[in-house]
């Protein structure tokens, strides 16, 4: 009988192995996970998280390294959303979540509990598992009928990245593919022979690409499209053409890729993605619902306004790339993404190293706390937006819109009983993004009758527009009450991806 006390120096030894020996420990972790196990620990589930603890472990080094999760997925499970792809196939996938981004376990986790992991699923053997894992996992046949896929990583990662999706899937490739192509997307499987130290690292010891030589210069890293069938003349006309010149993009702006290899899956149309959180080092759990136009926060009540977080964030970095110009700026993402890869930050300790790398006249008023103050910790437009708002000149298309605003604002305050016959307002053809902004400026108006909006709906054939347009057109039925309209919310929460907004805003 080995003893507890051997065990336990058994796993030490394990978890502290060096990373120039990966692979070794990555099979040592496979054995154990088929290891009978050393009693069952008690744990509890929330809402949004998984919380695991071990009767008498009073500090950090008294709690396991090493934990095997049995874990099965069911239908009325509310991690995972069960759906049909675009072939009418049944898929699974892990749900995205106010906490952070579809997570098999979504919570806020202090910056030190990050993790490696193994995971080996089984499913039927029509269905493909994808996981955010390091490796490009194939299916190994279990049994007649049933496949087993298994993923790892090396890199210590926080929970809330540990995704899955399973479904009907096709690997999309190029019909045709030249050598020098293939020899680009060659698989890349660093040897220990491989790390060479090219700079001092600050995270935890794995095997870092950032030290591998043959990795930094590596612009386009192995990827692979999953989609249904149904897909495949898309994904070779447009989407596989895509992906090595963005890869190789992002190599010369950010340089090294932190990971090995990249999986692009097709999601159906109702995946949500409207500015779920991140994974960030901020451990209050204060973290904003999807993007949806309501003024209560969705976990947090007590909270007067809610941020549009990705929306802002791309406009405050456009605004510093503008400010600093780009080539001052994008050296600096290289620098910040080489000094930071592999750990948790703030957002101050991007900032403040923005502000540590730019020439003083360059900074002109900047600071860490007028950033936040203008930026981050207030509801609506940030200020430098509203003044580079009011200096810009207006595009021609966006005074088209304005006009046709005055137009519908005129025909709503007509009283419903004329006395006089008055001129029929002659409405101009407008473009889906011209609808887009016409939409969301007769939102701003406290209320339309429905009258107007049924004319609306006639003039611009609404219901027949892309789903950005009905998105709006949504608004304003829920908005007045346009309860002729009502078959239309429907079909949009059916059909498009952002039925989240509406189930905050009551309609479901």
């Amino acid at each position: 009988v080995v003893s507890e006390e051997f065990r336990n120096q058994i796993v030490r030894e394990l978890v502290t192995l060096p990373a120039n020996r990966w692979r070794e420990q990555l099979d040592y972790y496979a054995c154990c996970s088929q290891a009978p196990g050393c009693g069952d620990l008690l744990f509890d589930t929330d809402t949004w998280s998984l919380q695991i603890r071990k009767t008498g472990a009073q500090t950090a080094t008294d709690f396991p390294h090493a934990i095997r999760i049995w874990y099965k997925t069911k239908p009325e499970g509310r991690s995972v959303t069960w759906t049909s792809d675009q072939s009418g196939r049944p898929c699974v996938y892990t749900v995205g979540s106010p906490i952070n981004n579809r997570a098999l376990f979504p919570c806020q986790e202090p910056p030190v509990a990050m993790s490696t992991w193994q995971a080996t699923v089984r499913a039927a053997a029509s269905f493909v598992v994808l996981m955010s894992g390091e490796n490009s996992a194939k299916p190994t046949q279990l049994w007649e009928g049933c496949s087993s896929w298994y993923y790892y990583v090396t890199m210590p990662m926080p929970a809330s990245t540990f995704t899955i999706a399973v479904g009907c899937w096709t690997e999309m490739k190029m019909e045709t593919c030249s050598s020098n192509d293939l020899a680009t997307e060659g698989p890349f499987s660093p040897s220990e022979a491989d790390f060479r130290h090219v700079g001092v690292c600050s995270h935890t010891e794995y095997p870092c690409r950032f030290q591998n030589a043959s990795a930094t210069t590596q612009e386009i890293i192995p990827h692979r499209v999953f989609a249904p069938v149904c897909l495949t003349g898309a994904c070779q006309e447009t989407l596989l053409r895509l992906i090595p010149p963005c890869l190789s993009a992002a190599h010369s702006v950010l340089g090294t890729h932190p990971f090995s290899r990249l999986d692009v899956l097709i999601v159906p149309a109702n995946f949500p993605s409207l500015g779920m959180a991140r994974p960030s080092k901020d451990k209050t759990g204060h973290t904003s619902d999807s993007g949806a136009s309501v003024i209560k926060h969705g976990l947090n009540l007590e909270k007067i306004f809610m941020q549009v977080h990705y929306l802002k964030g791309y406009f405050l970095l456009r605004f510093l790339a503008k400010r600093l110009g780009d080539e001052t700026y994008f050296s600096f993402l290289r620098k910040f993404v080489h000094t930071f890869h592999g750990q948790l930050i703030l957002s101050q300790d991007f900032l403040q190293m923005l502000l540590e790398n730019i020439p003083e006249e360059k900074r002109l008023e900047l600071s860490v706390e007028n950033i936040y103050q203008d930026w981050l910790e207030s509801s609506g437009i940030p200020k430098p937006l509203q003044r580079e708002r009011r200096s810009g000149a207006e595009c021609g298309l966006a005074r088209q819109v304005r006009a046709e605003v005055t137009k519908w604002i005129r025909v709503n305050r007509r009283p419903r009983k004329r006395k006089r016959r008055e001129k029929e307002e002659v409405f101009e053809k407008l473009l889906p993004d011209q609808l887009v902004l016409l939409l969301e400026h007769l939102l701003e108006q406290k209320t339309l009758s429905p009258r107007t909006l049924q004319s609306l709906q006639r003039t611009y054939h609404l219901q027949d527009q892309d789903a950005e347009v009905r998105h709006r057109w949504c608004e304003l039925i829920v908005k007045h009450k346009f309860t002729k309209a009502y078959k239309s919310v429907e079909r949009f929460l059916q059909e498009d991806q952002v039925g989240v907004i509406f189930q905050q805003m009551g309609i479901l």
